[in-house]
């Protein structure tokens, strides 16, 4: 988006991420090689009816992209961090996929057992690049960060004098944060925006807490506009 004009153009996408998905099958067919993906269900979740939605559409992209998927359904809560480190230790299962929420989050903490068994998953096996110091982008932020670059004709160099202003509406650890980081690593300024807070990622690394600033001013100041609010 841009703030200076109120026309807007609506991108197609498909060609982006049927590129994407012939590299997948170019890799697996080159290499012949054998992927195997797990997703796990918790039959306890608060949205299991949407994670078994998700799980359906996993499945059938996999299976037209040559990977191997199967889901494992855990009865009870106490069998989730077994379930994780069996996974975890099976040379057979290349990757891991947790269907979050597992358990509803309080206001009251600031992490939950969602946190927990993010964690748990090896980063090796972690395809979602949830789990602490994984070093991969989840795939939302970098499906993002591809787009801009190819429709939005836009192109970030590390430690640029002359930074971009981008404010993202979503704080998330699949879309918002790691895409503030994406962008202001290569040399965006960035405002991050939730329901509580304004931050404002820096190209230096830098994270700050600006005061007395609104969502308008933020918007105001950005070329770029991203929004992910559920």
């Amino acid at each position: 988006a841009d703030s200076n004009h109120s026309d807007a153009v609506i991108c197609d996408v498909s060609a982006l991420a049927m590129e994407m998905r012939r590299s997948v099958r170019d890799y697996i067919q080159t290499h012949g090689a054998d992927i195997a993906l797990l997703g796990i269900l918790a039959n306890h979740s608060p949205n299991l009816q949407d994670a078994e939605l998700y799980s359906e559409c996993v499945q059938e992209t996999c299976d037209e992209d040559g990977i191997a998927y199967q889901v494992k359904h855990v009865e009870r809560p106490e069998q989730m961090e077994m379930i994780i480190q069996e996974a975890n230790q099976c040379p057979s299962i290349d990757g891991i996929l947790i269907y979050y929420p597992i358990e509803p989050k309080q206001r009251c903490k600031s992490s939950t057992t969602d946190d927990y068994w993010r964690n748990l998953v090896v980063p090796e096996k972690d395809v979602e690049g949830l789990t602490r110091n994984n070093g991969l982008y989840p795939c939302t932020a970098l499906a993002c960060w591809k787009i801009l670059q190819r429709h939005c004709g836009v192109s970030f160099e590390e430690n640029s004098s002359k930074s971009t202003t981008v404010t993202i509406i979503n704080r998330s650890e699949i879309l918002g944060r790691p895409l503030a980081s994406m962008l202001s690593f290569h040399g965006a300024t960035v405002f991050s925006i939730d329901k509580n807070s304004i931050l404002k990622f820096l190209p230096d690394g830098q994270v700050q807490t600006p005061k007395n600033t609104s969502l308008e001013e933020c918007l105001q100041a950005s070329s770029i506009i991203i929004s992910g609010v559920p």
